[in-house]
């Protein structure tokens, strides 16, 4: 059994859960042209570098997932946004 208080498992937990999550979406997420540093997030700040569209975002863990959602789910919003990104990524709608 652990030595870990129960708040600190949890978090560790938590913290691995949401890194191998957003590992998974970093893959799905090359197909609609996002790219995601996952090195970044051991460095100092703890961020993630996602370029995008030419754009340059970096967000902490719980951000970056959601912002990978977004793209993966979502692309039609951000195409409406940027039109002039349109051809260069498959388009969707919101569900």
């Amino acid at each position: 059994m652990s030595n870990l208080h129960p708040n600190l498992a949890v978090k560790q937990a938590f913290n691995g859960w949401l890194h191998e999550q957003i590992l998974s979406l970093s893959l799905e997420a090359l197909n609609v042209g996002a790219v995601t540093c996952t090195a970044c997030a051991k460095s100092a700040s703890g961020e993630y570098v996602i370029e995008y569209c030419g754009i340059q975002f970096r967000y902490s863990a719980e951000r970056t997932y959601a912002f990978l959602h977004f793209v993966l789910h979502c692309p039609s919003t951000f195409n409406l946004a940027f039109p002039r990104h349109n051809s260069r990524f498959k388009t969707g709608s919101c569900s």
